[in-house]
């Protein structure tokens, strides 16, 4: 079952979301951490055997057009939008150890960024920060 935030709003939004759709977002909604399209395409075959690669990438691409999922470039995997009710430019925070990834949205950070590209008359098409290194729990382990 998805997430009411979710549910509502992809109902303001008028976005239809399909069996496949509902399907693929349930997943993702159910882990925190980031899947690519053949993990995601495993835990659909679960529950749909006939289930296809290039259908579970064009759902992807939906969802990413419909500002409802995020691509980490740096793992080529999927995870959830947090921050549905307004577009914003993500920064993640991957850690190199465990796997975890943060999604944080810092406006000033945004706002930086472009203005940057506005003073320099630069029109950006995508919008990609990702920051590696140690998550807290990870450093906190190593010091034991």
């Amino acid at each position: 079952m998805l997430p009411k935030n979710l549910t509502t709003y992809c109902q303001k939004n008028d976005i239809k979301l399909t069996p496949l759709r509902s399907d693929v977002l349930e997943i993702l909604a159910k882990h925190n951490n980031p899947l690519t399209a053949y993990e995601i395409l495993d835990l659909l075959k679960e529950s749909n055997p006939k289930a296809q690669v290039m259908s579970v990438y064009r759902v992807l691409e939906f969802l990413q057009n419909h500002h409802l999922i995020h691509r980490i470039e740096n793992l080529n995997a999927f995870i959830l939008c947090n921050h549905l009710s307004e577009h914003h430019i993500s920064q993640w925070l991957i850690c190199e150890d465990c796997g975890n990834v943060e999604e944080c949205t810092d406006k000033n950070f945004n706002q930086a960024i472009h203005k940057t590209a506005a003073d320099r008359h630069f029109r950006v098409t995508a919008e990609t920060i990702e920051l590696k290194g140690i998550c807290v729990n990870c450093q906190d382990n190593k010091q034991t």
